[in-house]
């Protein structure tokens, strides 16, 4: 996300850059299984990775949306856009949902991996976006110290 800081940061930066630091190694994981997700030709593949997918995800949500987890972090810099910062939290459910149906689709007889790739690019842009969103977001909270 935005780690290139230098100078005094205040708490609320210095739990988000503890927060984000949490979040950013689960980012990396995931847009490998989506690359894996919008690159394979082979179905057994494509179905492990979708599994791989749901479980990554459940557990990278958790983290951002725990108790002093990144948008918690995030609401104590950017106190002005927690309603911002709240529609990401329900954006989770809806991804979730979309992964779900994926999965759902994947599984049904005579799928091949071009049915997967183009019924699952909804759920890659939206993840897309959903990522860069929350880097913006991030970026902005240490922008009000002069270190974006």
């Amino acid at each position: 996300m935005s780690e290139k800081q230098a100078g005094p940061r205040s708490d609320a930066q210095q739990a988000l850059l503890r927060s984000e630091r949490v979040v950013e190694q689960d980012h990396v994981e995931i847009r490998r299984m989506l690359e894996r997700l919008r690159t394979s030709t082979d179905m057994r593949e494509l179905t492990d990775v979708l599994g791989q997918l749901v479980e990554a995800l459940a557990l990278h949500f958790l983290k951002e949306e725990q108790p002093q987890g990144f948008f918690e972090s995030l609401v104590g810099c950017l106190p002005e856009r927690r309603d911002e910062i709240a529609g990401l939290r329900q954006e989770h459910a809806g991804i979730k949902e979309a992964l779900g149906r994926l999965c759902r689709t994947v599984a049904q007889p005579g799928m091949n991996h071009v049915a997967v790739h183009a019924a699952s690019a909804g759920l890659l842009q939206a993840l897309a976006e959903h990522e860069r969103r929350e880097h913006e977001l991030a970026h902005a909270a240490f922008a009000g110290d002069g270190n974006a």
